[in-house]
C-alpha cells in the first residue's frame, strides 16, 4: 500500500529534491521612459502576435519581446549583485521554512482540510535537513550576460540546485559559452517548443547541426517562437554528443493555436529528444492584458487536463508530475462551467493562483525588476533588479533591493509579501505558472477563495484526502 509520503512525491505534490526555489530575472535593464528610467526586462527575442500591425506567425506575446526594448540602456546587473541576492534568498528560504512551520502550518491545516496523517507526511519531506533550494535562472535569455556560466558555478558552489530557463541561441554562436556549460552544467537545461507543429519538430530533430543553423537564420527575427524551436534543438542536441548529463526539459506554451493538437507535439518531442521531457502549461495574460483564451478552446483545453491527470496517478511516461496543479484547473473548470468569462480569465492568469494570498505561498521567489520611475541623471541610477516582486505581474514588486538581513527577507517572503498584496488592492497579482505555484502547500496557499471548496472535493477525488 502507498504511503501518504510515496504518494505525494510519485505524484509531484512535493518535490523529492527541493523544498524552495527561486526565479531570477538574470536580464533587467533601464529604460527611457516618461518621467525618467525604469526596469525593464530584455530579451533577444520578438515573441508577438503582430508588431507594426503585421502578423508574425507567433501565437503569444512576451513582454520581454526585443521588439518593446526601444530606449533600453546596456548593462544588466553584475554578477556579484546577481548571485549575492540569489545566495541570500536562499538562506531566508530556510529561516522562512521554520517561521512557517512554527506559526502558520497549523492554521493552512484547518483551511485545506489536510488530515493528520497528510499533514504529518508534508511536514516531514518540507523539513527534511537533506531538501536544498532550487534556483532557476531565468529572464528574457539569461545567456546573453557574459558571465551566464559563472553564475550557474557560482550557485551550485553555495550549495543551490540551479537549472537554466533559456532560448538556446549561444549554444549556435558560442563554442566557449558552449564548452563552459558542458564543464560545470545545469542540473536542468529548459528552452522551448511553442508554435511549431509535430511534423516539422519530426523534420527538425532529422538535420544535422549545420542544417539546423542554416534553416535557422531563414526564420524571420520577429518570429521569436520559431527562433527558439531550431535553437532549443540544436542545444539538445549538442548537450547529448557532449554526453553532457544535464536533464533537457522543453516548456510548451499551450494556447488555442497548438490546443488542438498538443499531444502529438508532447509525444514528437519525447520521440525525438530521447530522455528529454516535455513541460506544458497554459499561455498567460501579462499585468493588465486581456484574457489570452477563448470560450472556443477551452474544451480541448480540459481534455488535456484531466489526461495530465490521469497520467499522473497511471504513471504513464511523458507526463510532468504536478497534481496539485493540473487539480487546481480541473476544479476551476468545474466551479465556473457555467461562467465561461470568468473561466477564460481563470486560465489566463487573471483573478487565478496569487502568491500573495496567504503567508506561505510565495515559496518560489522572483527577484526582477518593478515599475518605479526614477527621475535621476543616468550616472546615478542604482543597479538595475534585484526586486522581490513577480516577472508576470511587475506592477507589485519592492522598491528596495533583496538585501543581506535574511531574518528580515525571510519575514518578508513569509508575510511582508501578504502585506503587499492587501496594499495594492486592485493591481493583478495573480497567475498560473506551474513553477511558482511549485507544491501542493504553496499552490492551496495561493487559491482564490471562492474556488477552496471546489478545489477540495476534486482533491478528494484524485488524492484521496
Amino acid at each position: 500500500m502507498t504511503t501518504e509520503r510515496e504518494f505525494l512525491l510519485q505524484t509531484g505534490m512535493v518535490n523529492r529534491a527541493v523544498f524552495a526555489g527561486i526565479q531570477p530575472d538574470d536580464c533587467v535593464v533601464w529604460k527611457r521612459v516618461p518621467g525618467g528610467y525604469r526596469n525593464h526586462s530584455m530579451c533577444n527575442h520578438t515573441c508577438a502576435v503582430e508588431v507594426g500591425g503585421r502578423p508574425t506567425g507567433g501565437n503569444y506575446v512576451c513582454d520581454a519581446s526585443f521588439v518593446f526594448a526601444k530606449g533600453s540602456l546596456p548593462g544588466f546587473a553584475p554578477r556579484e549583485d546577481i548571485v549575492r541576492w540569489t545566495k541570500n534568498v536562499a538562506i531566508a528560504h530556510a529561516v522562512a521554512r521554520d517561521m512557517f512551520f512554527a506559526r502558520h502550518f497549523a492554521t493552512y491545516c484547518e483551511e485545506f482540510h489536510i488530515p493528520l496523517a497528510w499533514a504529518d507526511a508534508i511536514k516531514a519531506e518540507l523539513t527534511d535537513p537533506n531538501k536544498k533550494v532550487e534556483v532557476n535562472r531565468f529572464g528574457g535569455s539569461p545567456e546573453m550576460l557574459k558571465d551566464c556560466p559563472a553564475i550557474i558555478a557560482d550557485c551550485k558552489v553555495a550549495g543551490l540546485v540551479v537549472n537554466l530557463t533559456t532560448p538556446g541561441r549561444r549554444f549556435m554562436t558560442d563554442q566557449q559559452f558552449v564548452e563552459d556549460i558542458a564543464h560545470n552544467p545545469p542540473n536542468i537545461l529548459a528552452m522551448s517548443f511553442d508554435d511549431m507543429n509535430p511534423k516539422e519538430l519530426e523534420r527538425i530533430s532529422k538535420m544535422s547541426l549545420d542544417e539546423i543553423k542554416a534553416e535557422w537564420k531563414t526564420v524571420s527575427p520577429l518570429h521569436g517562437q520559431r527562433q527558439k524551436a531550431f535553437e532549443g534543438m540544436y542545444a539538445a542536441r549538442i548537450m547529448r554528443d557532449m554526453n553532457v548529463p544535464s536533464t533537457v526539459l522543453f516548456n510548451v506554451v499551450i494556447h488555442p493555436g497548438n490546443v488542438g493538437y498538443l499531444n502529438d507535439i508532447l509525444a514528437t518531442i519525447v520521440e525525438c529528444v530521447p530522455g528529454s521531457l516535455a513541460n506544458p502549461y497554459p499561455a498567460q495574460s501579462f499585468g493588465n492584458d486581456a484574457s489570452c483564451w477563448t470560450l472556443e478552446s477551452l474544451p480541448a483545453l480540459r481534455s488535456h487536463v484531466t489526461g495530465f491527470i490521469h497520467g499522473t496517478l497511471e504513471g504513464r511516461p511523458g507526463v510532468t508530475r504536478r497534481l496539485h496543479y493540473y487539480m487546481t484547473l480541473e476544479s476551476a473548470f468545474r466551479k465556473w462551467k457555467h461562467d465561461p468569462k470568468r473561466l477564460c480569465e481563470f486560465m489566463s492568469g487573471i483573478g487565478a493562483w496569487d502568491s500573495t494570498a496567504r503567508p506561505g505561498a510565495y515559496r518560489y521567489a522572483q527577484v526582477g525588476k518593478n515599475t518605479e520611475v526614477l527621475d535621476v541623471p543616468q550616472d546615478r541610477l542604482p543597479v538595475p533588479g534585484g526586486h522581490l516582486g513577480c516577472f508576470w505581474n511587475p506592477g507589485w514588486a519592492l522598491s528596495e533591493h533583496v538585501g543581506d538581513n535574511v531574518e528580515e527577507l525571510a519575514e518578508t517572503m513569509l508575510t511582508g509579501m501578504v502585506k503587499r498584496g492587501q496594499e495594492l488592492g486592485g493591481v493583478r497579482k495573480s497567475n498560473i505558472m506551474p513553477r511558482l505555484m511549485f507544491d501542493v502547500v504553496a499552490t492551496e496557499l495561493g487559491l482564490p477563495t471562492e474556488l477552496v471548496p471546489e478545489y477540495l472535493a476534486t482533491r478528494r477525488e484524485y488524492a484521496g484526502f
